[in-house]
């Protein structure tokens, strides 16, 4: 039964686009690597009818989502909206949300009804959307706790960063039944894993209960530390020892889709008093907490006029003229020791540019290039949005010199990544665009391009060399959903 009726080609853009985040543009079938075409990744004029004819043999509303994307850039949006049906009635999370905003919202080609959008919450919750399950935990916190951290506690376990933050608050003060420091402390640890910018799936309208403090992430889908850093220094003072590393210990174990560890919760008689933890604690910042111990944030001038080639270099020669500007850096942290590692960017001959988070609680920082290996100072600091730079005394004798703007790029054209993954200097890596994004203000290009740990702070690279975005953070446990701040936006205030 059709639930829609007659629409305008704006009105279903912005469905797709506000509520998917999906990308409209234009692509190109020559940009698109053969597996793209063959598993309906992307759909173009080329495999159209291949990919509409899975989507209906199989009811797979993911390629059905795919097919109406591309539709919705035709002159008659009639078909788009009855693909983004099927897939709705497929299960399909993205187009159930797309759904329930039109019909909550009001928003064109629906008028508000409540209940039309009560039963579309329904069947995504029963079709395991986590933005439904989110939503409606919310809605239940107060009023059945159980039911409410039952759905928290599946979203979590499906890695969701938002979810494993809602759990360290709710064992952290016990306000979803149970107060356990141990689990607590076991899931802030998950949902700081990984850059501050990493994503997960969350509705605009979850709400934090009155008197509940929200968790990392709220209203968007970056997991920003929000309270988390304050509720781990407390927690850390007061666990004994024993505790922290049986959830450290778990996390190390843990994979995406396991169930809650179960953890003990230490006796009333061996804790610690936990003291809040105040400006003046003596204490290294954790990413997205300013701190007065880190620089003020200072714009970076680079010519933003990309070269351009005859035609597409090859990854090889792409790799001989990039990868003379990426660095390995490693820095020693507070406040036990430890030596960490990553990437950064040269960009002029004494500034190179990397993600905040690898040197966070830096004690020294070294850049090293085959023998080159020289000291480095943190000069300027936006750790709210991932971006750092770097200073070095001795002029570097390459570097990036044209940055490709963010609006000029498109979904579909090959990017290669240059980093040192796992300490592997100077690794490619070959994708395509895969998305562009604008999250909290901030550009993202989402690539298949090779993203690991080390890698981040690496330069991403277009067709003709120029430096497209610094590789910061990927999904993990999920096929080639890596991501890179635009590069850019390093030379935008904080």
């Amino acid at each position: 039964m059709r639930l829609w009726g007659r629409t305008t080609l704006s009105a279903l853009s912005a469905i797709l686009l506000g509520a998917c985040g999906l990308p409209t543009g234009n692509v190109r079938t020559s940009q698109l690597p053969d597996y793209a075409l063959a598993s309906c990744d992307y759909v173009v004029e080329a495999n159209l009818a291949g990919c509409s004819a899975r989507a209906s043999e199989r009811r797979n509303g993911e390629v059905a989502m795919a097919v109406a994307t591309y539709l919705a850039q035709k002159p008659d949006p009639a078909a788009a909206l009855q693909w983004i049906e099927d897939a709705a009635a497929w299960g399909n999370g993205k187009a159930l949300r797309a759904m329930y905003d039109s019909y909550y919202f009001g928003k064109a080609p629906l008028a508000a009804d409540q209940t039309a959008a009560a039963k579309t919450l329904d069947a995504a919750l029963a079709g395991g959307a986590q933005w439904a399950r989110l939503l409606q935990a919310s809605r239940l916190w107060t009023t059945n706790a159980p039911e409410a951290r039952t759905l928290i506690t599946q979203t979590a376990e499906q890695n969701n960063c938002h979810a494993q933050a809602f759990l360290a608050n709710a064992y952290y003060d016990g306000s979803l039944g149970e107060k356990n420091w141990t689990k607590a402390y076991f899931w802030l640890l998950l949902g700081q894993s990984g850059s501050t910018a990493r994503l997960s799936e969350i509705h605009s309208l979850t709400r934090a209960p009155v008197g509940i403090t929200p968790p990392a992430g709220f209203v968007t889908e970056t997991c920003l530390p929000g309270r988390l850093p304050i509720l781990k220094a407390n927690m850390e003072r007061a666990l004994p020892t024993r505790y922290i590393q049986q959830a450290a210990g778990a996390v190390a174990r843990w994979r995406p889709t396991n169930s809650e560890p179960d953890l003990v919760a230490p006796p009333a008689s061996a804790m610690i008093e936990a003291r809040p933890q105040t400006a003046s604690a003596s204490r290294a910042p954790r990413m997205g907490t300013p701190s007065p111990s880190m620089p003020q944030w200072q714009l970076i001038a680079f010519d933003r006029t990309a070269a351009k080639a005859d035609g597409p270099l090859p990854a090889s020669e792409i790799f001989e003229r990039a990868s003379k500007h990426v660095w390995t850096i490693a820095v020693a942290s507070e406040p036990r020791g430890s030596i960490s590692q990553g990437s950064a960017v040269a960009i002029g001959p004494h500034r190179l540019i990397t993600n905040c988070h690898i040197v966070e609680d830096a004690r020294s920082i070294v850049v090293k290039q085959g023998k080159d290996i020289r000291s480095a100072t943190l000069a300027s600091a936006s750790p709210g949005t991932d971006r750092c730079i770097l200073a070095v005394e001795k002029s570097l004798q390459s570097y990036a010199r044209t940055v490709r703007a963010f609006d000029s790029l498109k979904v579909g054209e090959a990017v290669v990544s240059i980093g040192s993954p796992h300490g592997l200097e100077n690794t490619l890596g070959q994708g395509i665009v895969s998305g562009l994004r604008k999250l909290d203000g901030m550009q993202v290009v989402q690539t298949t391009a090779p993203i690991s740990p080390g890698s981040s702070g690496g330069g991403l690279f277009d067709a003709s060399g120029n430096l497209v975005g610094i590789t910061s953070f990927a999904i993990r446990d999920a096929d080639s959903l890596n991501f890179a701040i635009a590069a850019e936006d390093f030379g935008k205030p904080q």
